[in-house]
């Protein structure tokens, strides 16, 4: 189907997304007002936080919570919006990477960088839909699959019709949110002066002190992938976890 959250059309999303925020920047910079700010800042921390890390991530791709049906109908119509997949196929993609961490068939190894990581241009020839055929069977998570495109499309004219500033702003956000989840799949699989381990693990993840922004610590995440809050630290802070904390069952 034309709509369907495959890796081809997930691609093609992305794509567009990142296009929009290259021609936005500058229209939004030339026309500033101060709440621009807010909205790029809630954009962000929605798509980040909210869409991937605690519905996509810790939700669909690990089930280490449970939710009510209104917010599993929630996670799975918003967790679209971060343009990185349905619930289903990005499911299936990161489960693969915990399974082939930093191997060949990892479906987003380290060393493809970051800007591959970004634009989708993932090693996906190992996996297939078959993988999720038990996800297949939830009707919300098959209609978000099914209609992937679609509702990421129906969302942003939404928001183009409500204003347009409200349309960039989700773009440039997401592309932040995008270069977001691209760091974290990279950077915190290498070893430098931003990135610290709480554990010893198989692999080569990391944290990474800039997590206080992305809210991922994903050294402690790859030692213990079921626990839905990822904090260790007293001072390592998860946004997502807050958010879960309010929604589990």
């Amino acid at each position: 189907m034309i709509w369907q959250g495959d890796p081809d059309r997930t691609k093609q999303v992305l794509s567009v997304q990142l296009i929009v925020a290259v021609l936005g920047i500058p229209v939004l910079v030339y026309q500033w007002h101060w709440w621009y700010t807010i909205y790029l800042v809630f954009f962000y921390s929605f798509l980040l936080f909210i869409s991937h890390h605690a519905g996509l991530h810790r939700y669909f791709s690990h089930r280490s919570y449970t939710v009510t049906p209104f917010w599993h109908a929630f996670l799975c119509v918003s967790s679209c919006l971060a343009c990185f997949g349905s619930p289903v196929g990005y499911s299936i993609i990161h489960r693969a990477h915990h399974v082939h961490t930093d191997t060949a068939q990892d479906p987003h190894a380290p060393d493809i960088g970051i800007l591959n990581v970004i634009l989708f241009n993932w090693n996906l020839s190992n996996l297939s839909m078959w993988d999720g055929i038990r996800d297949l069977r939830d009707p919300w998570m098959k209609f978000t699959h099914n209609y992937y495109a679609l509702i990421v499309l129906t969302f942003a004219l939404v928001l183009l019709a409500i204003d347009p500033v409200l349309f960039l702003c989700y773009s440039i956000a997401n592309a932040g949110a995008l270069l977001a989840m691209g760091f974290v799949n990279t950077m915190c699989h290498t070893h430098g002066l931003t990135t610290y381990q709480n554990h010893i693990t198989k692999d080569t993840s990391s944290n990474s002190y800039l997590a206080l922004v992305i809210g991922e610590w994903h050294n402690n995440h790859h030692a213990n992938p079921q626990r839905w809050n990822q904090r260790e630290q007293w001072w390592e802070v998860d946004y997502a976890a807050q958010f879960i904390r309010l929604i589990k069952t």
